[in-house]
């Protein structure tokens, strides 16, 4: 899924995008798979976060390993 944003991308200025995907990481030696937020330039494909993506991609390994 992705939707276009009014952010422009720090590598070319021009548009990016706000795509989810499913992904996996080891936390606590637990692999666990979660939805990853992150922005994606259309002119360049470089992949970005800003602070709040971040966080909520932490917290939902977080809260995904709480659940196990």
């Amino acid at each position: 899924m992705s939707i276009i944003v009014n952010k422009p991308s720090p590598v070319t200025g021009g548009q990016m995008e706000l795509c989810k995907e499913m992904a996996e990481v080891t936390f606590r030696g637990e692999t666990i798979s979660y939805e990853k937020s992150f922005y994606r330039c259309l002119d360049s494909g470089f992949e970005f976060v800003d602070e709040e993506l971040e966080n909520a991609n932490l917290k939902s390994i977080f809260d995904t390993y709480r659940h196990i």
